[in-house]
């Protein structure tokens, strides 16, 4: 399992057994208000450039076709099993869009895909949106020797993108959106094909999550769990975790104390 740019080399069979680690992004690393207006703020810098039209207006329109993507996407999930779900989220959000902006979208099969497609990456990257101590705690669960994967119900681009824009991207092994294992959204299967894709069997895989439900897919799986109570408004776990924590940076001496180091 290469981890891009890591400074942390295997050096001793233990650490095939370290345990490997998965963080959620929004709510857990990031700050998802205040991404979404980051992110809003560069889809209107770089639609403005291509398309015309003021910033301001651009921005308005992505906010504006981001409810009703989200609309759609909980109209339609349950119908998808597989990442082919994103196709019609996407086409949805980028049509919105420029419905917004009263203008026609250009054909999605030769222009419009593309790009979105650019757009999940690039708005991010040039975003950074990270929870006081995010940081801090990815870099020291990197030192420990500790492989880390970003685990989202975001597209993997726009995971990427995130991790880029932090400055961060060097640390993870990957950035898990349901596409990369061709899911339709967070599931047991997730996880489980998550854990299969980086070579670790569940039980030796952590998930660190502010939500309930993926906790509660993940141990279904036999993984780990970390519960980051921060905005202590979400929705909590049925099942309890292994351990719970105030802050993501309170997620590193957790993670020490479930592997047995403290």
């Amino acid at each position: 399992m290469p981890a891009p740019g890591s400074s942390v080399i295997l050096t001793s069979a233990d650490d095939l057994d370290r345990p490997v680690i998965f963080l959620d992004n929004d709510g857990t690393l990031t700050d998802g208000e205040a991404m979404h207006a980051l992110y809003c703020r560069r889809y209107g810098e770089l639609m403005s450039r291509r398309y015309g039209g003021a910033v301001e207006d651009w921005a308005d329109a992505n906010s504006a076709a981001f409810r009703v993507m989200m609309h759609w996407y909980q109209d339609n999930e349950a119908q998808y099993a597989d990442a082919t779900f994103f196709e019609g989220l996407y086409r949805i959000e980028a049509e919105a869009a420029f419905a917004h902006m009263g203008l026609e979208p250009p054909p999605w099969e030769t222009e419009g895909r593309l790009v979105h497609r650019r757009l999940l990456f690039e708005c991010p990257a040039g975003a950074c949106a990270l929870f006081a101590g995010a940081r801090e705690a990815v870099l020291e669960l990197a030192g420990q020797g500790h492989r880390l994967n970003l685990a989202s119900n975001a597209h993997s681009l726009h995971c990427e993108g995130v991790l880029s824009g932090a400055g961060l991207r060097q640390h993870f092994v990957h950035a898990f959106g349901p596409d990369l294992v061709n899911c339709a959204a967070k599931s047991a299967e997730f996880y489980r094909r998550a854990c299969a894709h980086v070579g670790v069997k569940p039980e030796q895989a952590i998930l660190v999550d502010d939500n309930g439900s993926p906790l509660a897919m993940a141990q279904e799986v036999g993984m780990r769990t970390v519960f980051v109570d921060q905005w202590r408004s979400r929705e909590l776990p049925d099942r309890a975790p292994h351990a719970t924590v105030g802050s993501v940076a309170e997620v590193p001496r957790a993670i020490a104390a479930l592997a047995g180091r403290e």
